[in-house]
């Protein structure tokens, strides 16, 4: 009896073992294994990969797409985004987006190398929304053009907590709240990401709202965003706590108030290894603002050339505290009023960073930087900002974002 009972679990293993995870290929004509995405999807198992051939994907069933909690894969077959397109076709009237992740999918769900474009979505997530208790993955995704009243490519909400990297988001719109991504009581991680052109009433590129909220941001390109309100950047407000890692924010603007980053009512907001270079908000308004009761710290961080506004200001009562960092070249000052004190004291200085070539997206240092690693003035200090040295003291010849992110890698 023992025998057979150990041949029988031999043999269970066995073909345990042997199960292999089904690919399926689906075409934008509707020809391949299964005639729409989510057809393939309603078929798929755990562990299996629905492959998408090049080609723009259209209609019904190849948007407002369900994994339906299931762990499986989708992906462009050729992995060039540029290449696999889902076009919602979304409008007011016949309003669709993408992909709706709330049905607890785990890690297990993977979209890959897709662009998602022209959804429109009256409440939130334009292009994808993640709901509740998720934790799927995103990665080298292109959101290109979506619209909805929060969240405009992205929306994170109730207790999400998807990984979304090396994706690229721009020319989206929320008519509120969150042109590229908003987050509310979430968790995302977001890495390698670039937000460009983004445009929200609050928060062009990012918005983060509500207790429980702390995503974390990490070597990402922040660039170009517009907010017709309060910042341009990202705007963190109501009991957040995010961190940014390693991150360039570069031509954000708001109309109103705030450039690149604002924490705002009973925020913690820490900054590690950023760079932030001309960003601008109206009517003497800094790159930085940190808020009523909001603790704010920076490491190892550049602030330059602020347009009209400070490189920080805080709300009167309160400070931010910086270690190793350089405020330089900022239209409305550099070390002032809260901060004042800080000057020289814990590593901070107030130098030119020397960019090898800013003006054309390089923010790597000369040689001869202040803010290379162990550097005159700031011998106690490693690297300052998002970059490392990338030139002998002469501007070098001007780089593209995709070569740039390449060389961001440390």
């Amino acid at each position: 009896m023992r025998t057979l009972v150990l041949v029988l679990s031999i043999l269970a293993v066995r073909a345990s073992c042997a199960a292999v995870a089904e690919i399926y290929t689906v075409r934008p004509d509707g020809t391949g294994d299964y005639p729409t995405i989510q057809a393939a999807i309603d078929t798929a198992e755990g562990g299996d990969i629905i492959e998408l051939t090049d080609g723009t994907y259209a209609g019904d069933g190849n948007r407002d797409i369900s994994y339906h909690g299931r762990g499986i894969t989708i992906r462009s077959q050729s992995g060039n985004a540029e290449n696999c397109v889902i076009d919602c076709e979304g409008s007011e009237a016949d309003p669709h987006r993408g992909f709706l992740f709330n049905t607890g999918e785990t890690g297990g769900a993977r979209l890959e190398g897709i662009t998602v474009t022209a959804g429109w979505w009256a409440a939130r997530g334009g292009a994808i929304s993640f709901e509740g208790p998720v934790t799927a993955v995103i990665a080298d995704c292109r959101l290109i053009s979506n619209h909805a009243r929060w969240g405009g490519g992205i929306d994170c909400d109730d207790g999400a907590a998807p990984t979304i990297e090396n994706c690229t988001l721009t020319q989206n719109r929320a008519s509120w709240s969150g042109g590229g991504l908003r987050v509310q009581s979430s968790a995302p991680v977001i890495t390698g990401c670039t937000f460009h052109a983004n445009h929200a009433n609050h928060g062009g590129a990012m918005y983060f709202y509500a207790e429980e909220t702390i995503p974390v941001v990490s070597d990402c390109f922040i660039s170009d965003n517009i907010a017709d309100h309060s910042t341009g950047g990202v705007h963190c407000e109501l009991f957040v706590a995010p961190s940014f890692h390693r991150c360039t924010f570069t031509g954000n603007r708001s109309l109103v108030q705030g450039g690149a980053l604002t924490a705002s009512i009973v925020s913690t907001l820490n900054v590690y290894d950023c760079t932030f270079w001309a960003n601008a908000g109206g009517s003497d308004n800094p790159t930085l603002a940190s808020g009523e009761q909001c603790q704010t710290v920076l490491w190892n961080t550049i602030i330059a050339s602020t347009d009209q506004g400070p490189a920080v200001s805080c709300y009167p009562g309160y400070s931010a505290t910086l270690y190793c960092c350089d405020l330089y070249g900022n239209e409305g000052g550099d070390w002032i009023e809260e901060i004042a004190d800080q000057l020289r004291v814990d590593g901070n200085i107030g130098e030119d960073p020397l960019f090898c070539d800013p003006e054309m997206g390089d923010f790597t240092l000369q040689d001869c930087s202040p803010c290379a690693p162990l550097s005159p003035p700031n011998e106690e200090c490693d690297l300052i900002g998002a970059w490392a040295v990338g030139c002998g003291g002469t501007p070098v010849a001007g780089a593209s974002w995709g070569g740039i992110k390449a060389k961001f890698r440390r």
